[in-house]
């Protein structure tokens, strides 16, 4: 496993892409939606990732949605409605991994986190162009 992340912006959008594109395998086999949950979290980190590197971010680990958008509403504004997104699907990256007496979302949450996900693929591809 190599010891250091890319900063190239397509292997983010790239694996974001794959991310979402489980989420969907899961949903339409009525899989583990913790699970789901947990890649619609990876997807948007990454989106978020990418669509930073390249305005010229320094690449750094954090796994915090709301911490990545304030750095990337500084480059496109638009993002900012999305704000209740990554508020909600922040805590995503931990719940699926350890166990915590507390149910997951419903597979009609995760569908409509997706859709929100999908949409801020959207802008970020288009503001990254």
């Amino acid at each position: 496993m190599p010891d250091k992340e890319s900063s190239i912006p397509a292997d983010w959008f790239r694996k974001a892409d794959a991310d979402l594109q489980t989420v969907e395998i899961l949903l339409a086999q009525s899989g583990d939606t913790e699970i789901a949950s947990t890649h619609i979290q990876q997807a948007i980190e990454k989106y978020l990732k990418g669509h930073l590197l390249v305005k010229g971010w320094k690449l750094r680990k954090t796994h915090d949605l709301p911490e990545l958008l304030d750095e990337a509403v500084k480059y496109c504004q638009e993002l900012e409605k999305f704000r209740s997104l990554c508020e909600e699907t922040t805590v995503f990256y931990f719940e699926a991994r350890y166990p915590f007496f507390k149910e997951g979302p419903t597979a009609k949450e995760v569908k409509g986190y997706l859709i929100q996900a999908k949409e801020m693929a959207k802008v970020i591809r288009e503001n990254t162009k």
